[in-house]
């Protein structure tokens, strides 16, 4: 999901059933904006047939260069860390790896300090005219062991 938020056209938290904030799981990627569907700058494992045509139909043009930068939101008690921090494309459909390194922090993510089980972060690809959100969750067991990580 990238062009997703975590909160609503309003800039308020996307609201659960309960009219709550919604918890990690039940936002998943967030609330997607389809007009930044149209120009979406960065996409991730897809083929250019699959969704060329349809950018097409909305006049959108390919850009032969663009800069992306990471930012990192970590989920509490998780530190993660991307390399490479850029990444530079100069031409048209080139692709690009990055690695992403997931630590406890150094306290750990304790139960008995009143943590929670999950905890949500992003990890976003920012260039001047575009930004693009992967949600990143973390589950952790009891001993300060992370169980589950998806980004």
């Amino acid at each position: 999901m990238m062009t997703d938020r975590i909160f609503n056209h309003e800039d308020k938290p996307i609201l659960d059933y309960n009219y709550a904030p919604a918890e990690l799981f039940a936002t998943g990627a967030g609330h997607v904006n389809p007009s930044k569907a149209n120009d979406p700058g960065l996409v991730y494992d897809i083929q250019p047939d699959d969704y060329i045509p349809y950018l097409c139909g909305f006049k959108y043009k390919d850009r032969a260069s663009s800069n992306y930068t990471v930012k990192v939101v970590s989920p509490e008690g998780v530190s993660i860390q991307v390399k490479p921090e850029e990444i530079v494309f100069t031409k048209l459909k080139q692709t690009a790896t990055y690695k992403v390194t997931f630590s406890l922090d150094d306290e750990g993510y304790s139960q008995s300090a009143g943590h929670k089980l999950f905890a949500r972060g992003s990890l976003q690809w920012i260039s001047a005219e575009h930004g693009v959100s992967s949600p990143i969750s973390v589950a952790f067991k009891n001993d300060n062991r992370m169980l589950l990580v998806t980004p």
